[in-house]
């Protein structure tokens, strides 16, 4: 919504648009560049299905839920959720993509919760802020977790065993295509209006 106007006044003044990662809900955009976050968080879903054998009480940490990315990454991994009927949601709850916050938001779930079997964090950052709360609380041999970017912090901590999994979304690959797309938009090559990245479970 924030961008919108700016992309309508460079639409005005006939300077092409493209997006990368976030959309604009407005103007009109030459191409977007992104994952797919639905993809994103139906992988996570189905991970923490597999892992604690569809059962057991979850909690989800959500992104920042006026972005395109925090609210397709939740829609992702409520489509998993609603399919297993033995998964109860305890807790959900937006912590902004910020670890600090997440970390926060985590004390406050693990004092209100005696039993959490897996927690979805929508990225990284917040995985980590959750992992350090559950760490100060002793619990994380007792609490799946998993989040999403596969940023090296997190990728020490699946190596450590302290964090179970995340999904690769590397920001790498996003850059390259951003300037392969400006090249092409800038030398009045067609492109397409969507390039959609690819996700993996790491």
């Amino acid at each position: 919504d924030a961008i919108a106007q700016a992309v309508k006044k460079a639409n005005d003044s006939d300077i092409p648009v493209f997006t990368v990662d976030r959309q604009s809900n407005g103007g009109d955009v030459a191409t977007h560049i992104g994952f797919d976050a639905i993809k994103s968080g139906n992988i996570a879903g189905n991970y923490m299905s597999e892992t604690l054998g569809g059962k057991g009480n979850i909690v989800e940490i959500q992104g920042i839920l006026g972005t395109n990315v925090g609210q397709l990454r939740s829609e992702g991994f409520n489509q998993i959720v609603e399919e297993t009927p033995d998964f109860k949601v305890i807790a959900r709850q937006s912590a902004n993509f910020d670890r600090g916050e997440a970390m926060k938001v985590m004390e406050d779930i693990l004092q209100a919760n005696k039993e959490i079997d897996g927690v979805y964090a929508a990225n990284d950052e917040m995985a980590l802020g959750a992992l350090a709360a559950i760490e100060a609380a002793g619990r994380v041999d007792e609490i799946i977790l998993i989040g999403c970017d596969a940023i090296d912090p997190s990728m020490d901590a699946i190596r450590a065993g302290k964090m179970n999994a995340t999904i690769a979304e590397p920001p790498f690959f996003l850059g390259k295509e951003a300037i392969d797309t400006a090249i092409k938009i800038s030398d009045g090559e067609d492109v397409e209006k969507e390039v959609i990245l690819d996700s993996n479970l790491v």
